[in-house]
């Protein structure tokens, strides 16, 4: 499998997929970004909840698959100079030589097989894209709000998290199943008090229970508009 393409297409292409790219996978495959070639080229991303593709403008020669580590996959493109870029699939060596004027790159390939199935769709993908992004405003406009450039949303719930007081007080505790902590509490605190010199000192102690708390969270709501 052979890619010849331009930087700025395969970078291009790289920003939109790598969206989906799980920063915490269990499942290796869900970290990186498959590439395949059939005729055209396509690349995939997904975390399980959000999948992408996009296609990829280039000759193609040979066809396969392959999945590549994906922040590192952009990180690399970033680096190369402007041009053609030319991946070549090396199966002895099990990685995709990328290469752009005199840079040469070489990526270890993950398990494609472990990369999960897209669910096919039908329709014209013009078509397609216009409903999804009918629901997307028919959803925001119901609370005030319209499409914005995703850059944008994110940019404002990063600054929103920096500011919330509750990630700033918040403890957070994971279990597996959403078991009921049990948390000691005080009902009731020792006491100070000014005595005469020879005068009896009353005892005074903490009173100590249990509470259950129940498996919580605390957010808050943002709406762009």
């Amino acid at each position: 499998m052979k890619i010849n393409t331009t930087r700025q297409a395969l970078l291009d292409a790289l920003l939109v997929v790598s969206r989906a790219v799980s920063a915490r996978a269990a499942l290796q495959a869900l970290s990186g970004i498959l590439i395949t070639a059939d005729g055209e080229a396509r690349l995939r991303a997904t975390d399980m909840e959000l999948g992408l593709e996009v296609g990829l403008e280039g000759e193609i020669e040979g066809g396969g698959s392959v999945v590549l580590p994906g922040r590192l996959l952009v990180e690399v493109v970033r680096s190369l100079p402007d041009g053609s870029v030319t991946m070549a699939l090396r199966e002895a060596e099990r990685d995709i030589e990328l290469s752009a004027g005199s840079s040469r790159f070489h990526l270890r390939t993950l398990p494609a097989d472990d990369f999960p199935r897209f669910p096919e769709t039908e329709g014209d993908p013009a078509e397609l894209q216009a409903m999804a992004e009918w629901r997307v405003l028919s959803k925001a406009a119901s609370g005030g709000g319209f499409l914005v450039p995703q850059s944008l949303a994110d940019m404002v719930v990063s600054a929103a998290r920096a500011r919330s007081p509750i990630a700033q007080l918040a403890q957070e505790w994971i279990t597996q199943r959403g078991d009921t902590f049990a948390v000691p509490t005080a009902t009731s605190h020792a006491t100070a008090a000014w005595v005469a010199e020879s005068g009896a000192i009353s005892p005074s102690d903490e009173t100590i229970t249990q509470v259950s708390l129940g498996a919580f969270k605390a957010n808050t709501k943002i709406i762009v508009s």
